[in-house]
């Protein structure tokens, strides 16, 4: 009977975690070319999550938190630092990054 018991608060904890995750999926593309972007970290403030791009672009950041209002925080070498605020409750998002320079 205590080892039910157990199984059973086990179980509805393992739950009750997944019932809130929250999955942020996206595309990291540069301004004006509309080129992807590719092995760039994105990161989730002030949460403090980080994807990496694949070679299309794309992104994906599971947490087990529930997000409302977030930050995305970009910084790469030849791009103007992006700092976007956002809502968790849109998405596939797409983020621009600028070149710092054009010449």
């Amino acid at each position: 009977m205590i080892k039910l018991l157990l199984f059973s608060t086990l179980l509805f904890c393992s739950s009750a975690q997944m019932a809130f995750a929250t999955t942020l999926t996206g595309i990291l593309l540069e301004k004006g070319t509309r080129k992807p972007l590719e092995n760039i970290n994105v990161f989730v403030l002030p949460e403090k999550l980080k994807a990496t791009t694949d070679a299309n672009g794309k992104f994906s950041i599971t947490t087990d938190k529930e997000l409302e209002n977030f930050t995305w925080v970009v910084n790469a070498a030849s791009y103007k630092k992006l700092e976007q605020p956002d809502f968790a409750d849109e998405g596939p998002f797409t983020l621009y990054l600028e070149k710092d320079s054009y010449q």
